[in-house]
C-alpha cells in the first residue's frame, strides 16, 4: 500500500527542488525531479501544491527544452488557474513567465511579467529569491537596451549574492552583466573590471559555463574597443566549452563577433567561414534575429555599397516588428545617413524618424 505524503513534506520536497533548479544544480534537480514524480500522486489533497508543483515543472522543463511551443502551451494552462493562485503562486507564475519570455526575446512582454511578479516578491521570505529576480529583471533590461535600470537592478542582487560564500558564481553573473552593460555604456575600463572578476570567480568556483561567458564577454569589449586581434583571441578560448557542450545559443553571439573581427582585418574568407557556421546555427535554434544580422553583415563587406543598403532597408521591418530597438537605431541611422548623402532627402527623413521612434522606446 502506498504511503500518504503530508503537505508539509511535500512543500519541503518542492522548495528543495526548486533551489536546485535556481542554482542550477542539475543532477540533484533531476534527482528531486524523479522523487518528486514517484510521490505526488500519494500526496493528501492540496491543489495549491499542485499548482506549485506545475509551475516549477515548467521551471525545470526551460532548463531542458528547446520547444518554445511546447512551453508556450503550458503557459496557456496557467492562465486558465490564475484565479486560483495565492500570492506566493502568483508570483511565481509571472516571474517563470517572464523568463520563458526573455528566453524568446519578446522583452517587453517579459518586463511587464516580472512588474506583475514585483508585486509580490515580499510574499517570498527568501533574500536569495529577491537577489535572483532583481538578476533576471536587469538581464532582460539590458538586452532591451535599459541600460541604467539594469545596473540599478544588477546591483541589488550583487548586494545580496556577495554575502554569501555560497553564491560566488552568483556574484560572477552579476560582474558578467555589469562588465556589458559599461560596454554598451562605452566604459570600458569598468567593463575590464567587471568581466576580469567574473572570469576570476568562475575560475575559482571551477564553473567552465561561466567561465566561458566571461571570456566572450572579454572578447566582445574588445571588439567594442576596435581591437580585432585580441578579440579573436578570447573568442577562441570561449568557444572551447561551448563546443563540447554543444551549447547552441551561445556559439551564436560569439561566432557572430568573431565574423565581425575577421572581416574588419579584412580576412574574408575566414569571416565568411565564420558567417556560414552561425547561419547554421541559426537555422537549427530557429534564431531569426542573428539571421537578419547575419545577413545585414555578410552583405555588408561583400556587395557594393547600394546593394547594402537595399538588404538593410528589406531588414529593418524585422526589427521593428520584434522591438528590438537598439538594432532599429542602429541600422535606421545608417540608412538615413546614406540617403542624406544621396541627396534623397525624404528617405533620408523617414529613416532619421525611427532613429528618433527607437530612442524614445529606450529612454
Amino acid at each position: 500500500m502506498d504511503v500518504m505524503v503530508s503537505s508539509n513534506e511535500m512543500t519541503d520536497l518542492l522548495n528543495s527542488w526548486y533551489v536546485e533548479i535556481r542554482d542550477r544544480n542539475v543532477k540533484k534537480a533531476t534527482r528531486l525531479k524523479e522523487e518528486i514524480d514517484e510521490k505526488i500522486n500519494n500526496m493528501e489533497e492540496n491543489q495549491n501544491l499542485l499548482l506549485y508543483y506545475s509551475l516549477l515543472t515548467f521551471r525545470y522543463q526551460m532548463t531542458k527544452s528547446d520547444d518554445p511551443e511546447e512551453l508556450d502551451a503550458m503557459v496557456s494552462q496557467f492562465d486558465q488557474d490564475k484565479n486560483e493562485m495565492d500570492d506566493m503562486i502568483d508570483y511565481y507564475y509571472h516571474f517563470f513567465k517572464g523568463i520563458h519570455l526573455y528566453k524568446q526575446k519578446r522583452y517587453e512582454e517579459a518586463i511587464s511579467s516580472f512588474h506583475y511578479a514585483e508585486k509580490n516578491l515580499n510574499s517570498i521570505p527568501d533574500p536569495i529569491e529577491t537577489a535572483e529576480f532583481h538578476y533576471k529583471l536587469a538581464s532582460v533590461y539590458s538586452q532591451h537596451m535599459k541600460i541604467l535600470q539594469s545596473i540599478q537592478h544588477t546591483y541589488k542582487a550583487l548586494e545580496i549574492f556577495q554575502q554569501n560564500e555560497h553564491y560566488r558564481l552568483r556574484t560572477a553573473d552579476c560582474k558578467n552583466l555589469l562588465g556589458t552593460n559599461h560596454i554598451l555604456l562605452g566604459n570600458f575600463e569598468q567593463a575590464n573590471y567587471h568581466l576580469n572578476k567574473a572570469l576570476e570567480y568562475a575560475q575559482h568556483v571551477q564553473c567552465r559555463e561561466t567561465e566561458s561567458i566571461s571570456l566572450q564577454n572579454l572578447g566582445w569589449m574588445y571588439s567594442r574597443m576596435g581591437n580585432p586581434n585580441e578579440a579573436i583571441e578570447y573568442l577562441t578560448k570561449s568557444l572551447e566549452w561551448m563546443e563540447e557542450e554543444k551549447q547552441y545559443h551561445y556559439q551564436i553571439k560569439t561566432m557572430y563577433i568573431m565574423a565581425q573581427q575577421y572581416f574588419n582585418l579584412d580576412e574574408n574568407s575566414d569571416a565568411m567561414y565564420w558567417v556560414d557556421r552561425c547561419t547554421d546555427i541559426c537555422r537549427h535554434n530557429q534564431d531569426s534575429e542573428y539571421l537578419s544580422k547575419l545577413k545585414i553583415l555578410k552583405s555588408k563587406y561583400t556587395m557594393e555599397l547600394s546593394d547594402y543598403m537595399n538588404v538593410l532597408k528589406n531588414e529593418i521591418s524585422f526589427f521593428l516588428d520584434k522591438k528590438y530597438w537598439g538594432n532599429l537605431e542602429e541600422f535606421s541611422h545608417d540608412l538615413a545617413k546614406y540617403y542624406e548623402k544621396e541627396g534623397n532627402i525624404r528617405d533620408a527623413m523617414k529613416y532619421y524618424k525611427l532613429v528618433i521612434h527607437a530612442k524614445n522606446k529606450l529612454s
